[in-house]
């Protein structure tokens, strides 16, 4: 009890020092891809391997409704089992634990407050590994918005890009606030992680199961190297940097990209891309590209 009692000190006094006064930047910063995304809350936890961590936020009303109620324990408890299972740039599809799920009481509580008072749902939880740290990017949407998965795996590519640029921003502000760092106790994330384990796997059927299902609409027939080159261009790649991967020529890159145009009745890449997206070999190749390990 002291520790948690400790904790939850430490996470006010953080908060009114380093998280809330950055808020008007963080908004700033994260407001064009939460709009591109069609999104609504973004934030940030650097934990250290010394056991010091920083919390930056876009969204104050949920950051005090969370700090009010005590609830940074269960927080770090399972920052800290990621941390200590985290590779390079993992990605982790959450909701709120798993719909149909039982949940300890505190946890049903959270849930029901932030889907029902703050419209926060849907999740993306991505981890990048720094020397003697892991930075944790936490992105959620609407409860009541639908395609929020579909959004997180086509724009994959901002998203990351968003991820090293806001690492670099964080660095700079943790390096002037060294001295207002939480300094985490020892953490038993043992019970948290076994509810967090259930929901990885649950959403990762889910999400395979909406991939391999939803939008078997026909399609253009694509030829084998005409796939690979879709694939390239799904990504935002260059016709030069797909010619690389792929060892042919950028004319026979361009060839194909637009014969797949015609083939799609699309007038530009933005367009093909948006097409594209919806073709079942798509939506699985970008599955196995987040989900491989």
């Amino acid at each position: 009890m002291k520790n948690r009692i400790s904790l939850d000190v430490a996470y006010a006094k953080h908060l009114q020092e380093f998280t809330f006064p950055c808020l008007s930047k963080v908004n700033e910063i994260s407001s064009p891809i939460l709009e591109l995304l069609g999104i609504n809350f973004f934030c940030f936890h650097r934990i250290y391997d010394s056991g010091k961590a920083f919390v930056l936020h876009s969204n104050k009303p949920w950051v005090k409704f969370f700090n009010e109620n005590k609830y940074s324990q269960h927080l770090f408890n399972t920052l800290s089992y990621l941390q200590e299972n985290s590779q390079e740039m993992k990605f982790i599809f959450w909701n709120h634990w798993g719909v149909n799920q039982k949940l300890d009481p505190v946890f049903e509580k959270l849930k029901r407050a932030s889907i029902n008072d703050f419209s926060i749902d849907d999740g993306l939880m991505l981890m990048r590994e720094g020397k003697g740290f892991v930075d944790f990017f936490d992105f959620a949407a609407d409860a009541k918005k639908e395609g929020v998965y579909s959004s997180y795996m086509r724009y994959f590519s901002y998203i990351e890009k968003f991820c090293v640029f806001f690492a670099s921003f964080s660095t700079q502000e943790i390096e002037r606030n060294k001295d207002k760092a939480i300094i985490l106790p020892d953490q038993d994330h043992n019970r948290a992680i076994k509810t967090e384990d259930r929901t990885v796997q649950s959403f990762k059927r889910k999400l395979k199961n909406y991939i391999y299902v939803e939008g078997m609409s026909d399609y253009p027939h694509l030829t084998q190297q005409q796939l690979e080159v879709s694939k390239g261009l799904l990504l935002g790649k260059s016709c030069k940097a797909i010619a690389r991967s792929l060892r042919l020529s950028p004319r026979t890159v361009e060839s194909h990209t637009q014969i797949v145009k015609e083939k799609f009745q699309c007038f530009s890449k933005d367009q093909l891309q948006e097409e594209l997206w919806q073709m079942p070999e798509m939506k699985r190749f970008i599955f196995d590209l987040i989900f491989e390990t």
